[in-house]
């Protein structure tokens, strides 16, 4: 097994860097809908949106998925973890999404840093969401959990920035000072996601649910969420 001294921080700046080909730049996750609607109409808002959604949606139940996925004492136990990981979605678009990214995310992971006896392989778990994909990884690479969930959160935060940057809502000057706000969250959210049970999950970001609902029918888009 790797020692996680040695090279865990290494390979998780990998799989989390824009370098890694999951394709997450290409989902806004119904921000596009909340900018186009004028739900969000500056980086205040942005950034309420995104404190929010680790706070207490998507986000959120996505690092518990994780720490869930990577605990897993057995192999009923991670099947069930992955199951709920695959069916935790609120719209379509975001469960293509989780599918396709956690897809993605395999596939580089078996071609470049897994071994013959990977759960991840395709023999094992026809498809997977992200989340999922990114936990069983993580263990099997001996990865600290706390700092795997720590970096999924970063990275998630700094692709929906992007997507605010790209959509003309801030720029990046602003970005920068999200990110170096929602630190703290990103760390208390980690925390907790560490011990989670399956009964932590849960989200009460409705509006940003009906936004990513809403998005399948929106006449322009950038992105595909």
């Amino acid at each position: 097994m790797t020692n996680p001294a040695a090279s865990g921080l290494s390979e998780l700046l990998v799989w989390f860097s824009p370098a890694f080909p999951t394709g997450a730049f290409g989902y806004s996750q119904g921000l596009e809908t909340a900018v186009a609607d004028g739900r969000i109409a500056d980086a205040s808002g942005l950034e309420s949106w995104l404190r929010a959604q680790i706070a207490m949606g998507s986000l959120r139940n996505e690092l518990i998925l994780v720490s869930l996925v990577y605990r897993a004492e057995d192999e009923q136990t991670e099947s069930n973890c992955i199951d709920v990981a695959n069916a935790l979605h609120a719209s379509a678009e975001r469960l293509d999404e989780a599918l396709t990214v956690g897809d993605a995310f395999r596939h580089a992971y078996l071609d470049g840093w897994a071994d013959e006896r990977s759960r991840l392989a395709a023999s094992v778990y026809p498809r997977i969401a992200y989340p999922a994909a990114v936990g069983l990884a993580a263990r099997e690479r001996g990865l600290p959990l706390h700092a795997t969930l720590e970096a999924y959160a970063v990275a998630a935060q700094t692709n929906l920035i992007s997507a605010g940057i790209r959509l003309s809502l801030i720029g990046q000057r602003d970005g920068q000072r999200i990110i170096a706000r929602l630190q703290p969250d990103a760390r208390n959210a980690a925390v907790l996601a560490l011990q989670a049970t399956e009964d932590d999950l849960g989200s009460a970001t409705i509006a940003a649910d009906i936004s990513a609902m809403r998005h399948e029918t929106q006449t322009v888009r950038l992105f595909r969420s």
